[in-house]
């Protein structure tokens, strides 16, 4: 992940639990939240 584009979506209002999330969906495409959590290494709370 680009830090340029992390930081892009850091100011368009997403929170780092947001982005990653993003990425992790970018990457791998559909995923349930339990995966989205896994993959992108946030709280399963947090999806």
């Amino acid at each position: 992940m680009s830090a340029k584009t992390k930081t892009f979506l850091r100011k368009a209002g997403l929170t780092d639990y947001e982005v990653n999330a993003y990425f992790a969906l970018l990457e791998k495409g559909a995923l349930t939240a339990r995966q989205i959590s896994y993959g992108a290494q946030i709280p399963f709370s947090k999806v």
